[in-house]
């Protein structure tokens, strides 16, 4: 959970007092401040302005937006200091309106306005702040860089300010991420600094270094597009050979050279997102010659599928792809990362872009002209029919999709967890579920509410399913996150994708929604709105399906919280258990198939070993059961005195006056206590209810009655 900061009183220190941590004096800082950059009308000064966006605390539920020098950036910077970094204010380059999330936070993407400047992080404790001072410096950016609180020299981590020449629209902010990336040596920002309204703490923690560094330099908006010509800067120097290349030497985009080195690759494991990226990679690359483009994409499938793919699937994939700008670069990674020769690359890189790289880093060269445009930004076309023949890739066939969001939700005690455990082990075991193919591959639960219950139910069922726990990919991940906090969560995904889980990565379950919502409000439709947007880049980035299991009140027939996630899932599920311990699993919403018919479940005690004084462990298994026989419908008056009495039982004269609480119209008092009455009758005839020496409790039979019978409480008006 992420913890609301304890508001202290900053430190502003005199500048003198800051040392910048590079050897120099304490009496020439200020001067060394106004006179680090040149005095070059095209680049950043001392004295450039800069508008910037500093919040108190991490709520952002007050801005402070001040236009400042450089120089007074970096005096603000050395003169701020807290006991913790929580205690720091955070610094933004974006403009923000008044916009509010329904928790009064005006720190979100659809409030901002406007970028001044590109702020970002490095947290990969690699890169020193000395060696990014050199890539900046080389690539002509201009930027103040300073530690975290997180930095040693061993392990440096740092962030970035860099200053715009203007004011740019919320769109570029990406691109001028990407860009300054790139001049770092490309792969090099934590996620977090393509977030739009992201914002950082700013200043020093005390009795730790204060680090510091400026680059002279031009301002990011105003450097050349690498992407321009077709190629990045970082695959150009990191790919081609170390010569000297002239304008005059550069050759001309040569697509049967590429396309060799595209059938040089050889077999790889990848995610299906990953195999459209690529496809789409290889169609911008090719756009003058699809003939090579479509053969080299036969072969960048075949290494991936393994020959499963049909060709028809590839020609329908390829046909759906829109191609990629930067295709030509996109591919030279690929054919760097999956076996193409680097000395083929190298010299391809050397014919083909190093000339353009160096045009690029030379001020005086002309601008780098854009390739030609062979497609329209919106082109219509008919919809074509879809060849039905083609394979649908399912997770569960007829109830999951491979890379669909899904929520289970339901009450206390039915079973929720187990339920998932179940779907986890028979895909990660590679066994049909009822009767439904699956999808083997494996499946990471994150467990927010007990790792140990988790663990006996994971033990339960593979002991009842027959599956050696040891032998299938079933992993689990205990530690707290929050879902509605991008820097909480982005860590996880990148966990995620770092493991080797040895088979392809096929469902996340996230136990529970409430748990992984943290500093949220469920009822908030913004709130809910950044939750949803974690999952899809968790979706995205694995290409696995992901189930949120989510409490729902005892005798709703709806979800609790905001609508929104209801409107965002693929497959939404209630589960519930009646009095009997028959379970359902119904569909209450199906976006890519027909609805399946409902699924009945019992809980099952299976012994899974000895505890330490000998007595037998147990764990829950799900185990199919019986459909529920013929249901004898409720009038509407015993569905409430049904839903009003409590599973522990009560008595009598209580359950009357809790039926006369929730009884609708504007009957008379008597008139509730008749139809109380005649309610009575008709659940103790049905078997439903006992009434023994003025208490009532239910039966613990169906006696007729739909053992979910809770389904049917919506129908009362």
């Amino acid at each position: 959970m992420a913890r609301c900061p304890r508001r202290t009183t900053l430190k502003e220190k005199p500048l003198l007092e800051c040392a910048s941590g590079r050897g120099v004096s304490q009496i020439k800082l200020k001067g060394m401040i106004m006179n680090l950059i040149a005095n070059n009308t095209d680049n950043v000064k001392s004295k450039t302005p800069i508008a910037l966006t500093f919040f108190h605390s991490v709520t952002g539920t007050t801005a402070e937006q001040v236009t400042m020098s450089m120089a007074q950036l970096v005096e603000r910077l050395c003169g701020t200091e807290a006991e913790s970094k929580h205690d720091l204010p955070l610094i933004s380059g974006c403009r923000f309106g008044d916009s509010k999330t329904g928790r009064g936070s005006l720190r979100h993407d659809g409030n901002v306005s406007g970028i001044s400047a590109i702020v970002a992080d490095y947290d990969a404790g690699k890169l020193s702040i000395e060696d990014a001072r050199d890539h900046l410096a080389a690539a002509g950016i201009g930027a103040l860089i300073y530690a975290t609180a997180r930095h040693t020299p061993d392990s440096p981590r740092w962030r970035v300010v860099c200053p715009l020449a203007d004011m740019q629209p919320r769109d570029r902010h990406k691109g001028l991420v990407d860009r300054l990336d790139q001049a770092l040596g490309g792969k090099v920002l934590a996620n977090e600094s393509w977030t739009l309204s992201q914002s950082y703490f700013f200043g020093f923690v005390s009795k730790k270094p204060k680090h510091w560094d400026f680059v002279e330099g031009g301002f990011l908006d105003q450097q050349v597009d690498f992407e321009a010509g077709g190629i990045t800067s970082n695959e150009i120097q990191s790919l081609a050979a170390p010569v000297a290349k002239t304008a005059a030497e550069l050759t001309a985009f040569d697509p049967e050279s590429l396309h060799s080195l595209l059938m040089q690759t050889g077999p790889h494991s990848m995610r299906e997102p990953e195999w459209s990226s690529t496809l789409r990679a290889v169609k911008g690359a090719f756009v003058e010659r699809p003939d090579l483009g479509f053969e080299a994409a036969e072969h960048v499938t075949a290494q991936w599928t393994d020959g499963v793919t049909s060709p028809e699937e590839l020609a329908e994939k390829w046909d759906s792809q829109n191609p990629r700008r930067i295709g030509e670069a996109e591919v030279l990674r690929y054919c760097g990362e999956h076996g193409a020769r680097p000395d083929d690359i190298g010299a391809y890189v050397g014919a083909a872009g190093l000339g353009r790289a160096q045009e690029a880093f030379s001020a005086e060269a002309a601008p780098i002209s854009p390739p030609p445009v062979t497609r329209k930004r919106f082109e219509i076309s008919r919809i074509a029919l879809l060849d039905h023949s083609i394979r649908q890739r399912e997770l569960i066939s007829g109830w999951f999709g491979l890379g669909e969001f899904l929520r289970l939700n339901g009450s206390p005690g039915c079973g929720k967890t187990t339920l998932a455990v179940d779907w986890a082990a028979h895909i990660a075991g590679g066994l049909p579920w009822r009767g439904h193919a699956v999808e083997q591959g494996a499946v990471l639960v994150i467990e927010l509410e007990g790792a140990a219950n988790l663990q006996t139910r994971v033990e339960a069922t593979c002991t009842e399913l027959g599956l050696k726990q040891t032998e299938i990919p079933l992993f689990m991940m205990a530690d707290s996150v929050s879902l509605a906090v991008e820097p909480e969560w982005r860590p996880l995904l990148d966990a995620i994708t770092d493991t080797d889980f040895g088979s392809p990565l096929r469902l996340i379950v996230i136990d529970t929604q409430a748990r992984a919502s943290a500093g949220a409000d469920e009822n908030s439709a913004s709130d809910t709105a950044l939750i949803v947007r974690a999952i899809d880049e968790i979706r995205a980035k694995t290409g696995a399906a992901v189930l949120m299991l989510h409490h729902l009140p005892h005798g709703a027939d709806r979800a609790r919280g905001s609508t929104a996630f209801l409107g965002a899932v693929d497959c939404e599920m209630i589960a519930r258990r009646d009095e009997s311990g028959v379970g359902s699993i119904k569909v209450v919403k199906m976006r890519n198939r027909a609805d399946p018919p409902p699924v009945y479940y019992k809980l099952k005690s299976v012994p899974i070993g000895l505890g330490p004084d000998g007595t037998i462990v147990t764990g829950a298994a799900a185990i199919p059961a019986e459909a529920p026989g013929p249901q004898k419908a409720l009038k509407p008056a015993a569905q409430i005195a049904l839903d009003s009495l409590l599973h522990g039982g009560m008595a009598e004269e209580q359950w009357c006056g809790a039926f006369v609480k929730r009884y609708p119209g504007s009957a008379s008092l008597d008139g509730k206590r008749k139809a109380f009455r005649r309610a009575v009758k008709e659940l103790t005839e049905a078997g439903a209810v006992v009434v023994a020496d003025g208490l009532a409790r239910l039966s613990g039979t169906a006696g007729g009655i739909a053992p979910n019978w809770h389904e049917s409480l919506g129908t009362v008006q």
